[in-house]
């Protein structure tokens, strides 16, 4: 079966999503689909192949067509760059598709539906106003495929019909991340203290320049006076990693706070076995509360580590009070007493760790790209 993937995504990308739209290639390749990623073909600072970047193998092809970028990396969010680039590229991909035989046409892009029909569009969040033309963007589409419950429950009151939307969160890739290695050979390995007990958290420090709960974490750190804790992220870019030291060193933090960079998930496998907990303390936002799948929250339930989160309806559609302690958000106290709770119970929290372990072997990569196909097809 022939599957092109349609996504407007500079590659590679820092970011969450680029990585998302790359497992979903792969797991589709390793069900037998023939499957081609077709991005656009714009500015970047990163240099490296999109598959080596993300350790990947070149089991699936991409094809970069042309774009007329405006877009800038690091500069801030210009509405017109965007939408002019989005729209040429979807005009390169309207002439290259229509001379091929593309097979299933699959998608993030709602606007596929100006140029398109009977895709299958993926979505991963919800326009605040679903006017008239995002409905009609809705209804082009063949199959729905959303990633969280609050997402569909929207699209059925904008008056989409449930039986055309499947909901599908993210998934994880047990092969990386059901790592057998121990906690003291994870620590030597990057070089972590062996003696202090270590809140883990991985992934970028903010999304459209809006913290992603970090800022909880250090008033946490510095609320609870407890020279023992260590705060450990893996991601984060060099701008942000440079603004939240500063920010550490504001509260008097320094020597609780270390900020690893980026990594490939490879490390960040080792990264989350050398913790003794998992961090997720996400603000209270409508984007958060509904929308979002995170890839770290099933990558944290792989690593055999207890998770703190904050306790949102898009979190408890796979978290609950059997698997993980669920704080309420944007509240720093509450944060550090279930870090606390957690140290003060090892039994507890691998009761916690164990639970969230057999709960995400249903949510592989290999599994999801499954129930999406046979719904799609």
């Amino acid at each position: 079966m022939k599957l092109t993937y349609l996504s407007n995504s500079r590659l590679p990308t820092e970011k969450a999503h680029g990585l998302q739209v790359m497992k979903v290639c792969e797991s589709f390749a390793q069900a037998g689909c023939e499957v081609e990623l077709v991005v656009p073909r714009r500015r970047n600072e990163l240099r490296q192949d999109a598959f080596d970047y993300y350790g990947l193998e070149r089991s699936f092809k991409v094809m970069y067509l042309p774009c007329i970028d405006l877009m800038r990396d690091n500069s801030s969010f210009n509405r017109f760059a965007f939408w002019f680039e989005l729209l040429t590229f979807m005009l390169s991909a309207r002439k290259y598709l229509r001379r091929k035989d593309y097979g299933l046409l699959y998608t993030r892009e709602l606007t596929a539906g100006l140029f398109f029909s009977g895709y299958s569009l993926e979505l991963h969040a919800v326009a605040q106003n679903l006017r008239r033309l995002n409905g009609r963007l809705l209804r082009r589409a063949g199959k729905i495929i959303t990633v969280t419950q609050g997402i569909k429950d929207e699209l059925i009151s904008a008056g989409i019909k449930k039986e055309k939307i499947l909901v599908a969160p993210d998934g994880v890739d047990l092969k990386i991340f059901d790592l057998t290695i121990s906690q003291a050979e994870a620590r030597r390995d990057l070089s972590l203290p062996e003696d202090r007990k270590i809140l883990g958290y991985t992934g970028k420090f903010t999304t459209m320049e809006q913290d992603k709960g970090i800022e909880n974490i250090f008033q946490a750190l510095k609320s609870a006076g407890r020279n023992d804790w260590l705060f450990a992220a893996a991601g984060g870019s060099e701008a942000e990693i440079g603004r939240y030291r500063r920010r550490a060193a504001e509260l008097g933090i320094s020597d609780q706070v270390v900020l690893l960079g980026e990594c490939l998930q490879s490390r960040l496998a080792i990264f989350q076995k050398a913790c003794d907990m998992l961090l997720m303390p996400f603000p209270n936002t409508r984007h958060y509360a509904h929308y979002m799948s995170p890839l770290k929250m099933f990558e944290y339930m792989a690593s055999l580590r207890p998770i703190i989160a904050t306790d949102l309806p898009s979190i408890r559609e796979v978290l609950d009070e059997s698997n993980a302690v669920l704080v309420k958000p944007d509240d720093p106290a509450a944060l550090a007493a279930a870090i606390a709770g957690l140290l003060a119970d090892p039994q507890a929290g691998s009761r916690f760790a164990e639970a969230a372990y057999q709960k995400v072997k249903d949510y592989t990569w290999e599994n999801r790209a499954g129930i999406v196909l046979a719904f799609t097809k």
